[in-house]
């Protein structure tokens, strides 16, 4: 399953650029209405995503049991969820990108922040 995994705070930093942009300029509103897609940019899937992960944690100092070695890829019908999940869902930021000018960082920026604040809280 190939995604772009997207951290909370990069959705509300966009979501309140893009409002910031609509009220300056009131006689666009109308225009600027509809539906965006908003996701980091880049792809991955859970595999390289849990590597990423895990070396991202090595690299900032913690110690773990798992290695980005031991982590074993699988195959989707090998992962039973509730839901059925796309193999593909990756988002066209293009109509944000081009209405707001806004460019998304790669997927990788936010994972490596947030095992940057794991690594932080673990120092204290």
């Amino acid at each position: 399953q190939y995604g772009a995994p997207t951290h909370a705070e990069l959705i509300a930093d966009v979501t309140a650029l893009c409002l910031y942009r609509i009220s300056l300029n009131p006689g666009q509103q109308k225009a600027n209405l509809g539906t965006y897609h908003m996701a980091a940019q880049g792809k991955t899937n859970w595999h390289e995503f849990a590597q990423h992960l895990i070396t991202a944690a090595q690299e900032a100092g913690l110690v773990l049991q798992a290695t980005p070695e031991r982590v074993r890829a699988i195959n989707s019908d090998e992962y039973t969820t509730a839901a059925q999940r796309p193999t593909n869902s990756l988002l066209n930021t293009q109509k944000l990108t081009e209405t707001f000018g806004i460019y998304l960082p790669p997927w990788q920026y936010h994972a490596r922040c947030f095992i940057a604040q794991i690594a932080e809280q673990e120092a204290k």
